[in-house]
């Protein structure tokens, strides 16, 4: 597998490409599991642990194959992608082994040379290729396999540099001298090479031992000259004892200072630690002339290997991958007890990077449900943060808008309520679509912006006598108790419906209830009194004398109200307004007054 050393990709963008963004949700599930695991005992944390990273790498790996099987995979874009995930899946496969894995005794070559096979598969692809032509009917035996193969013996040379000893003894076998003195007993040494293993419960001592005896015996061999008359054979036995004459045809088959690294300890110190790595990164990196100036790779599997967790952690949010990579291992490590909380400030790494990682999903507007996941689970300084960047986010119709107002009851952030609530109410003013601002500003209980709504639907009515109204105000109910001049039109609006419906007795009735409470606006009151002799006039109406003497002493009031307004005699539009009021008032006081003394009558 290839890696770009520099992965021009988009950085903001990474995770937001459709093939990615399966990336983002199937780890989700993941991640809020690896959060309720914190009360196992050590074994099984650190068990659940090693397994929920495997599935986070599974889903890398998934996601890389996507990218690879699209249509567009030459496009520099999704090559750019699958070069971050590749590098992505490499490094944190290495932490997992370094980290998590449990390794008895610390030997750790075994889990390196799995990790190297497992991620550089060109030459067993080619060792594939060899066995299949050789069973192929156009091999011709006892053909010379090297003449036959060009790259055969440079395909088991980067076999052995990769461990994988049992398939370059495969190709061995299929050479045309294998019948040979000295390739029967290359091929013997090859397929016992010891290889420490746990399942055994062989001790580090005993694989030491082991190892050192057949390591005697295949040197002996070489140095007698017994694969000699092959230089191939021969680079093959120096390859698997550490011959340091051979270390050139190492670098040539290792192409970067880490394959190098570990191709050069199996067959020095086999059975070396993980603790002692480290003694031996930089002089591979020398190598390969990395150390000076080394790419974001190299810093981050050095680092790995010296088991330097922090230039880890910070090399991983470097990756171009919107942080997810360093999130979510960073998360495992911690809560595996591999991070250690800060003593001073009980603080943990994780949750900085958990926040980070939440935000850039809500402010991606795509992912801001998953956000939220994520800053809820650090519970405190997750909803602070919720309650900055939920007003935030983009509200293109009701459905979100109602999402994140559903989120915002939850976690008790009823500032965040007000502000969608308002949000959506001025969206729909704009569009002139005041029923549903009205809606909107009642369920965020905007004080101001119900009343002046409320103002809108009372002055429509002064110009038009229509209330749009009529079909929502059940819905209104006591939410509109909040503001006065809202519960003022919630009940005109029943006044209205009960007109409609010809009970008139009940209208007035719920008209002069407005009146006695003094909630009728001043603008309003000339149309309010207009309502009642509309009501007066009708024979359906019933008025006993108490109403008719209220309505005649709120008259009476109004008209004082009127006319202790100051007026210019000269200002022809306020004599103007004047006078139309006395046009309107006085034949409604003259019908009260006349109401009230036929009420009067014995």
């Amino acid at each position: 597998m290839a890696f770009s050393s520099k992965t021009k990709s988009k950085k903001n963008l990474t995770l937001l490409h459709p093939i990615t963004r399966t990336l983002v949700s199937e780890s989700t599930n993941i991640f809020l599991s690896v959060q309720e695991i914190n009360q196992l005992n050590s074994f099984e944390l650190r068990q659940e642990v090693l397994n929920s990273s495997k599935k986070y790498r599974c889903i890398i790996r998934e996601c890389i194959q996507r990218l690879e099987s699209t249509s567009n995979r030459n496009d520099d874009y999704v090559s750019s992608l699958c070069d971050v995930f590749y590098t992505t899946e490499l490094c944190w496969h290495l932490c997992e082994i370094l980290y998590l894995e449990p390794v008895p005794g610390d030997v750790i070559l075994p889990l390196l040379k799995r990790w190297i096979q497992f991620h550089f598969v060109n030459y067993e692809s080619i060792a594939v290729k060899i066995m299949k032509y050789q069973d192929s009917e156009e091999a011709v035996s006892n053909v010379d396999t090297e003449s036959l193969v060009p790259d055969y013996w440079s395909t088991i040379f980067g076999l052995l540099c990769q461990g994988n000893s049992q398939l370059a003894c495969k190709l061995v076998e299929l050479h045309s001298k294998a019948n040979t003195s000295a390739f029967i007993k290359a091929i013997k040494f090859l397929k016992y090479i010891p290889e420490f293993d746990n399942l055994d419960a062989q001790s580090v001592i005993e694989f030491e031992h082991s190892w050192q005896t057949w390591r005697s015996k295949v040197k002996s061999d070489v140095e007698a000259g017994t694969f000699s008359p092959d230089k191939n054979l021969e680079t093959a036995m120096k390859i698997i004892i550490g011959d340091m004459s051979v270390d050139k045809v190492l670098r040539k088959h290792s192409a970067s200072w880490y394959q190098y690294l570990i191709a050069k300890l199996l067959y020095t110190q086999p059975s070396i630690k993980s603790s002692q790595l480290e003694h031996y990164v930089t002089d591979a990196m020398k190598l390969y002339r990395v150390s000076e100036n080394p790419e974001l790779l190299s810093i981050l599997l050095k680092s790995l290997l010296e088991k330097d967790l922090l230039t880890s952690t910070k090399g991983f949010l470097n990756m171009t991958d919107n942080c997810w990579c360093a999130t979510h291992l960073t998360n495992l490590l911690q809560i595996g007890q591999y991070i250690p909380v800060n003593s001073s400030t009980n603080e943990r790494l994780d949750k900085k990077l958990i926040i980070g990682y939440g935000k850039f999903l809500i402010e991606s507007e795509v992912f801001w449900e998953i956000g939220v996941l994520y800053l809820r689970s650090c519970k405190q300084e997750g909803f602070q943060v919720l309650k900055t960047v939920l007003p935030e986010i983009q509200l293109d119709n009701d459905y979100v808008a109602k999402k994140v107002l559903r989120i915002a009851h939850e976690n008790n952030l009823f500032s965040v309520v007000q502000s969608v609530c308002s949000k959506r109410s001025e969206k729909y003013i704009e569009l002139g679509r005041y029923v549903d601002a009205l809606a909107w500003a009642i369920k965020g209980k905007n004080h101001d912006l119900a009343a002046s709504l409320a103002d809108i639907f009372l002055n429509n009515y002064v110009e038009t006598h229509e209330m749009p109204l009529l079909e929502v105000v059940d819905h209104l109910g006591t939410k509109a108790l909040f503001v006065d001049r809202l519960m003022f039109l919630v009940k005109f609006v029943q006044y209205c419906n009960k007109k409609n419906k010809k009970e008139f007795t009940d209208g007035l009735s719920l008209l002069i209830d407005l009146l006695v409470n003094n909630m009728v606006p001043t603008y309003f009151k000339l149309t309010y009194f207009m309502e009642i002799s509309t009501l007066l006039s009708s024979s359906l109406t019933e008025a006993n004398k108490t109403d008719l003497v209220q309505i005649l002493h709120s008259i009476e009031d109004y008209s004082n109200e009127f006319e202790a307004i100051p007026m210019n005699e000269d200002d022809k539009n306020t004599k103007q307004k004047y006078d139309e009021f006395l046009k309107k008032i006085n034949p409604l006081r003259k019908q009260v007054i006349t109401l009230l003394a036929l009420a009067s009558l014995p």
